[in-house]
């Protein structure tokens, strides 16, 4: 906060105000003392009353929800005369704005630190209701006490309470910062965690993710463009797995951004109740290229092994030789519905055939395998006469336990392990093409081809295609996509931007009344048919 030399008043209420620290358009704030409490500093705000004085009261009221060490503290709230006085805890600090432009980017284990700290503050605030709808480098204070580092998220004057419908379209925040359903004028708590993302590439790179010289040259490049790997602007400093996390945090989809605060804490290795982490020294620190591609593999193989284990055993004791029929041919038909490649139709009539199977060998290993269990001499006795109990209520029960048990841990893992191989995918499309935004297009295009039941990433196909200006190809590839989903909002609203800027308002304004008589209303086609009507 810049100081002034302007005299501020000697006393507000209780308060004596000391000097000025800070103005804003609304606003001054002071550094003040409580009279009777020498020795403890505090920030008096003095805003002025403009008439709605519900919304002037909303950022105390908000405050009072909130005690944590990452938000900054109110003490105390009264009106004096036409000025709302707000009296809140004094950060020994700047803004994190000031702080960056002073020393340069940060290191990823400050990165990593401030990421730690701003998502407790966000798990407590959104545990409590509130969104904060406006995180920059501006809203957050830096307080050093020694090695140690505070981030102080402040500056809560738009933030409101979460739930309700908003039927007035008020975006609010800064656009930079602001999540593509932000944009649209519907914020959520993973909103925040979108422009947790941005300040986080911002602080490490030392430049935005999104940029552009009017603001629909930027909401174009929010709804549609990735930005380039922070690996490709800091060479000598580069953590893969950090990069992912913020890639995440920058998901178009709310479906695939990192779901909350606490499941950011976990990524990061703390848990969502994690104290205030110490920041390192900023010092030269060996890359990772390479290693975190490892690191996921081997999860991704860990993965497997407990899809295969917990398949297997679901069976119970009875039905193993079954089940392993069962699981080679559910993954045959997985593997023929994946590359749905001519010449590849074998694949699933066998996956089909072995289905069918399914229920036969069932019934003939529950019908002779005790025979031919007991005539083998390294089976123990118990183990030839488990198939025996077939028709025990004992048996039963605990095959329906090991079902209940087993089942849903199997298909999680297989979830995973999908979702990681996608992501390293998407990793190495956007690194190895950072460069080239044709070649971003190839390496989006073949994996598209060959995983043609990702939605994912045909829609990040659709939205490149629209970032390069190729709105021809974007029609095409949004008409096959809505062939499969006719009402998805991203594709649809793709379509409708691609016939509006090839001129093609009709069939623009079309999709719009289309997609609004499911919907009832959205802002986005609201605004593109009345555009349309005006031309």
């Amino acid at each position: 906060m810049s100081e002034t030399s302007s005299a501020p008043p000697k006393s507000v209420g209780p308060y004596d105000l000391i000097d000025e620290i800070g103005r804003g358009a609304h606003g001054v704030v002071y550094r003040a003392r409580r009279r009777g409490e020498p020795d403890r500093w505090l920030a008096l705000k003095s805003v002025e009353n403009r008439g709605d004085r519900d919304k002037l009261l909303l950022e105390p009221e908000i405050l009072s929800r909130l005690h944590h060490p990452g938000i900054v503290g109110l003490e105390d709230y009264f009106v004096d005369g036409d000025e709302l006085v707000v009296v809140l805890e004094y950060v020994a600090g700047g803004d994190l704005k000031t702080y960056l432009e002073e020393r340069g980017p940060l290191s990823p284990a400050e990165v990593r630190t401030f990421l730690v700290q701003m998502a407790g503050a966000l798990g407590h605030a959104h545990a409590a209701g509130v969104l904060h709808r406006d995180i920059k480098p501006s809203n957050i204070l830096v307080e050093r006490r020694g090695v140690q580092i505070r981030y102080v998220l402040t500056d809560f004057g738009i933030g409101r309470m979460s739930g309700g419908i908003q039927t007035v379209r008020h975006a609010g925040g800064t656009y930079h910062f602001m999540a593509p359903e932000q944009l649209r004028g519907r914020p959520e708590q993973q909103s925040d965690l979108w422009a947790l993302g941005v300040v986080a590439y911002y602080l490490w790179t030392g430049r935005l993710p999104f940029g552009g010289r009017t603001v629909e040259e930027l909401s174009q490049q929010v709804l549609h463009a990735v930005p380039i790997p922070p690996s490709q602007l800091v060479s000598q400093d580069t953590d893969e797995e950090l990069e992912q996390i913020i890639y995440r945090l920058l998901e178009k989809s709310t479906a695939e951004r990192t779901a909350s605060a606490g499941a950011l804490l976990r990524e990061l290795g703390h848990s969502p109740g994690a104290a205030i982490a110490v920041a390192e020294p900023r010092s030269a620190r060996p890359t990772t290229v390479g290693t975190y591609d490892r690191r996921v593999w081997r999860r991704i193989r860990g993965y497997w092994c407990g899809f295969a284990l917990a398949a297997l055993l679901s069976a119970g004791p009875l039905g193993l030789g079954p089940q392993v029929l069962l699981l080679i041919a559910g993954f045959g038909f997985y593997l023929a519905q994946r590359t749905c490649q001519p010449g590849r139709w074998w694949k699933t009539l066998l996956a089909l055939a072995l289905l069918a199977t399914y229920q036969p060998a069932a019934y003939f290993w529950g019908r002779y395998a005790p025979s031919l269990l007991s005539q083998l001499p390294w089976v123990p006795s118990w183990l030839a006469t488990v198939p025996a109990l077939n028709d025990t209520l004992v048996l039963t029960l605990m095959t329906v336990v090991l079902q209940l048990a087993l089942v849903p841990t199997a298909i999680y893992c297989f979830g995973r392990a999908q979702f990681l191989r996608r992501e390293l995918a998407l990793r190495r499309t956007i690194s190895e093409s950072a460069a080239s935004p044709d070649e971003c297009l190839v390496h989006i295009k073949a994996f598209v081809d060959s995983h043609p039941g990702d939605a994912n990433f045909s829609q990040k196909y659709l939205d490149a295609l629209l970032v390069r200006g190729r709105l021809r190809e974007s029609v095409v590839e949004a008409r096959l996509l809505l062939e499969n989903d006719p009402y998805n909002f991203g594709t649809s609203l793709a379509l409708a931007h691609a016939y509006l800027e090839l001129g093609l308002y009709p069939q623009c304004a079309a999709i719009c009344e289309g997609y609004l008589t499911v919907s009832g209303y959205c802002f986005e086609f609201v605004q593109l048919r009345d555009e349309c009507s005006r031309v």
